[in-house]
């Protein structure tokens, strides 16, 4: 029975952005501001520990909404340019130990 309901919840929920023909306007999504605004008191201004804690409040709301990319593709990612700055370095390395040796010749 409790399927049938999340169906019937899922269909209304897709009918909420449909428009009908008696309509003149689509209907707009609700926005993700939501849990900020929860989060955000009416009241009259905090001091500044308040201050701190509602923000500290609203960074952990905006940290849910991050896509967090997983280990895997972290440490590829972290292989990938530790590789790529060992190549850099041992090529810098290279061309200052030509240049300097350059340099020697011209100059004695």
């Amino acid at each position: 029975m409790a399927t049938k309901t999340k169906k019937r919840r899922k269909g209304a929920k897709k009918a909420q952005g449909r428009t009908s023909s008696k309509a003149s306007a689509p209907v707009a999504p609700k926005s993700d501001s939501s849990k900020v605004a929860s989060i955000t008191p009416k009241t009259e201004p905090l001091g500044i520990v308040g201050r701190a804690v509602q923000f500290l409040k609203e960074v952990r709301v905006e940290f849910d909404k991050v896509t967090w990319s997983s280990r895997k593709e972290t440490v590829a990612l972290t292989v990938s340019v530790l590789g790529f700055t060992f190549f850099l370095t041992i090529y810098l390395g290279v061309v200052d130990i030509a240049l300097s040796k350059l340099v020697r010749l011209l100059i004695y």
